[in-house]
This record gives C-alpha cells, structure tokens and sequence, in this order.
C-alpha cells in the first residue's frame, strides 16, 4: 500500500528531535484523523510497536482509539516512566476507565520517583492531584515537601498542597513564594523550619513522621 500524505506526516511526526521534545510538541494527531480504515491500521501498528515509552505515544494510542489501543494505554499504568503512567491515567479518566485508587497510586508513584521534574511530568502529575485530592494524595504531598526526591518535587509540592489546604488563593500568584522556594534547599535542617511554618500557614499540626 501506497501511504496517503496523512500517513506520511503522522509518520514523520514521530521524529522527535531536540526542538520537539524541549517544546513538548506531540503527534500530529489531525493527520490520524483524515485516514482511511486500512491506513488507520498501519497507523495503529507504528503506535504501538513503540510499546508507550513516551506520553506522545500515549496521546497517539488513546487517539486511535482501538481495542488494542487502549489495551496498550492501560498497560502503561504499570510503566516505570511516571510521564508516561500519568499521561496513561489522564486518558483513561476522560474514558470513564480508571479507577481513583488506581489514580493515586499513580500520583504516589511518580512524586516518588527521582526523574520526576518540572520537564519530566511533574506538572502532569500535580494537576492529577489537583483533581482528586485524596487524603492520601493530600499526605503525600506534604510529606513531599520535606523529604522529596529533587527540589522541584519539594517546592511544587508545597505550591499545591497550599493551594488545596486554602492557605493561598492561588496557585501561582501568592505570598507564599518566598516560603516554597526554601524547600529547594539541599539542608533538611532549612526544609524543617520551612515545614513548620507552612504547616502553620495551613493550620494544621505538622505530621510527626515527616519531622523525623
């Protein structure tokens, strides 16, 4: 089979270089919709010979929308790229086909994971949270505050856990600020001060198991 220019620009959209991946630009997703069933099929095959090991990929799978498809999605669940498990859990929920401990034990896992960063999945992470604000997910998060396994763990988990406890009316415009960012410190002895107060912030007792 001759492929369609469709099948031609889906493909090379699969080309992620520097530029696509510091831009966060995905598949060209458009191009799956203008093709036909056969092509659909070819489209299909490339998505998922690359076994879901990048979130684009699960934009693609979820897109294509076919039994097999989405029973890749749901594999990914299991993945040991956080990006990608959260990018799984989001298409998921739009189809009604997770479940909220499954959820959050995605949340959990990728706040747990060193690789978890600002440009790696982080912010995909912390909106997951935002929607489903467990008591789990909540505790989670202030433990992470202390004791996360980079600084942008730390200081963003205190931004959001803030933000759901009320103490500030805003996510990013807030007085706060100069209080998340000394959770970036490498001394644990400054992270613990800077706990302290913001539990305070929050009007709730610190957890004694975070303090140590």
């Amino acid at each position: 089979m001759v492929a369609s220019e469709d099948l031609e620009r889906f493909r090379e959209s699969m080309k992620i270089g520097f530029d696509e991946w510091h831009e966060g630009i995905p598949y060209d997703l458009e191009a799956l919709d203008a093709l036909t069933p056969d092509e659909r099929l070819v489209a299909e095959d490339l998505a998922l010979s690359r076994k879901a090991r990048d979130w684009r990929d699960i934009q693609a799978l979820d897109h294509l929308g076919s039994q097999r498809c989405l029973g890749e999605v749901r594999k990914a669940l299991r993945s040991e790229n956080p990006e990608v498990r959260a990018e799984a859990v989001w298409a998921l929920r739009r189809r009604e086909s997770v479940t909220e401990q499954e959820v959050e034990a995605a949340i959990i896992d990728a706040l747990d994971h060193r690789t978890t960063t600002l440009s790696k999945g982080l912010t995909r992470v912390l909106s997951l949270a935002l929607v489903y604000r467990t008591p789990a997910v909540r505790r989670k998060l202030l433990a992470c505050v202390l004791d996360g396994k980079n600084a942008d763990v730390r200081v963003f988990s205190a931004v959001y856990i803030a933000f759901m406890e009320g103490a500030s009316p805003s996510l990013w415009e807030s007085p706060l600020w100069p209080l998340y960012r000394r959770f970036g410190s490498g001394r644990r002895s400054e992270r613990r001060q800077a706990y302290l107060e913001l539990c305070a912030e929050m009007g709730r007792a610190p957890e004694l198991e975070d303090l140590g």
